[in-house]
């Protein structure tokens, strides 16, 4: 939507295909369903409908298989150009470029490289921060400098997808007030693009749009769409006190509709949170990722200190907002010690929410150099994770039991521990077969703990926006198909 609305302003045109993923997403996953359910002739239909110059995907690890397989499709039917963009071909250019379907690659932030590209009529070879193929050879461009005036660009163009996707992204939008983040950690690829752009220029990498900007944007978005909720999606929401200050001065006067973020604890002081609250946030999250100090610092180069953590959220709690922490099981040299330890922590300082993740390989990522020494990924692994292939995107199903078992064996008493007495997670922690049988609860129970938690903490719409958004994808997939569900 960044893109498309660049591109609008510059006077291009520009169409959205958007595939429902029936029965193919994370939390329900059939093989033969699915194939009942695809879409690919209206795909077909709408291309030579649209006779579009070029077809660009936005491709991350999770759906680079889908982008390769769509692309193939269209190959086999149209003689037009195919661009990948987006935070996998950016970290990895050569494997993507080499698919005989993709004969452009976007790196990195591509505004002006795609506006570039679109006002030669996409023949310029020499375009910066793209990626072409030609003749059987292969043009590799250099970065184009990043932008450091954000105000520069104009509101995503959510009307791009609107029709297309259900009420629920119109009420509660996602909304990014920066870009860039501040930190390195191990296992996300933030590190990777901050060593990809240098080198090419002076710039800061954490940008922040001006305060006017950004209260505009959820102006426009208030009255045009009714939005009702604003999810702000930045790495670090408001990093500077001075900024957070005006911010919520105007939030408080223009636009008064509750919201969520995300932060970091060593970012995040006292003022901060009596801020967030005073504005109307109902959720702060910060990034934890494990409770023990030892796995924290030297496998994920998180630096913050549990002192730290405690001090933060006991600011949370003496201005009642509540907040969530993010958990990651499967992590290497993680093991039952280190866990417990993470648990004991979790427990003492009670967050609303606790959000369990596997982890996940993304390529170029150091965390992948880590998990080899610890023996859970080898040189297969790692070339399977650089072509997106899901059994070993995910952590789940390398090479080793183990990564099987400790997402089985701790999400359960994690996710549940807000709707906990505290002294019972005591007991439960401190007696072995206890212990044990929460690892032993059917996966599906989780599902309904995760709800009674979001329910509890005043997130519960986001569990029934999935129910009404599938709802609302069968029915236009009845609709387009003129099937009577």
């Amino acid at each position: 939507s960044c893109l498309s609305g660049y591109l609008k302003k510059h006077d291009h045109k520009v169409y959205l295909l958007f595939d429902h993923l029936f029965f193919n997403k994370s939390y329900f996953r059939n093989e033969k369903i699915k194939k009942l359910f695809s879409i690919e002739g209206e795909f077909i239909n709408k291309i030579k409908e649209i006779q579009p110059d070029l077809i660009g995907f936005s491709v991350v690890t999770a759906n680079y298989q889908w982008a390769l397989e769509k692309a193939r499709l269209f190959k086999k039917h149209f003689n037009i150009p195919i661009i990948f963009g987006g935070p996998h071909p950016t970290i990895v250019p050569q494997d993507v470029i080499s698919n005989s379907q993709v004969d452009m690659v976007a790196i990195g932030e591509a505004e002006e490289s795609l506006l570039e590209l679109a006002d030669s009529d996409f023949k310029r070879k020499d375009t910066r921060g793209i990626w072409f193929k030609h003749n059987g050879k292969i043009f590799k461009n250099p970065i184009m400098p990043l932008e450091q005036n954000l105000d520069k660009y104009p509101f995503p163009d959510d009307n791009l997808f609107y029709e297309q996707l259900p009420p629920s992204y119109r009420l509660t939008p996602t909304v990014m007030t920066s870009r860039g983040c501040p930190f390195s950690c191990t296992y996300c690829g933030n590190q990777t693009m901050q060593k990809l752009y240098k080198g090419a220029g002076d710039f800061h990498w954490v940008r922040q749009r001006s305060v006017a900007n950004v209260i505009s944007e959820l102006l426009w978005r208030k009255g045009q769409h009714g939005s009702k909720h604003f999810i702000f999606m930045d790495d670090i929401f408001s990093s500077k006190l001075e900024w957070l200050r005006e911010f919520v001065q105007q939030y408080k006067d223009k636009i008064r509709l509750p919201f969520n973020c995300l932060s970091h604890p060593n970012i995040v002081q006292e003022e901060t949170i009596k801020l967030l609250k005073e504005a109307g946030c109902i959720l702060i999250d910060f990034g934890l990722q494990t409770g023990c100090p030892k796995i924290r610092k030297e496998v994920l180069n998180r630096n913050e200190d549990n002192d730290k953590v405690v001090k933060i959220t006991q600011f949370c709690k003496k201005y009642k907002l509540n907040f969530a922490v993010d958990c990651i099981l499967n992590i290497p040299f993680d093991n039952e010690q280190t866990i417990k330890e993470s648990i004991i922590f979790y427990n003492s300082i009670r967050p609303n929410i606790i959000n369990c993740f596997k982890l996940l390989y993304f390529p170029g990522t150091k965390i992948i150099e880590i998990a080899k020494k610890a023996g859970i990924i080898n040189e297969k692994d790692e070339e399977m994770i650089v072509k997106g292939q899901r059994n070993r995107y995910a952590s789940m199903g390398i090479n080793n039991d183990k990564t099987l078992d400790d997402y089985q064996k701790y999400a359960f008493l994690l996710t549940a521990m807000p709707l906990l007495p505290k002294k019972l997670v005591e007991k439960i922690i401190n007696n072995n077969k206890l212990f044990a049988i929460t690892g032993n609860f059917p996966s599906c129970l989780l599902v309904f703990i995760k709800v009674a938690v979001q329910l509890k903490a005043g997130f519960g719409f986001i569990f029934f926006n999935v129910i009404k958004n599938e709802i609302f994808y069968l029915k236009q997939y009845s609709k387009n198909k003129k099937v009577l569900l």
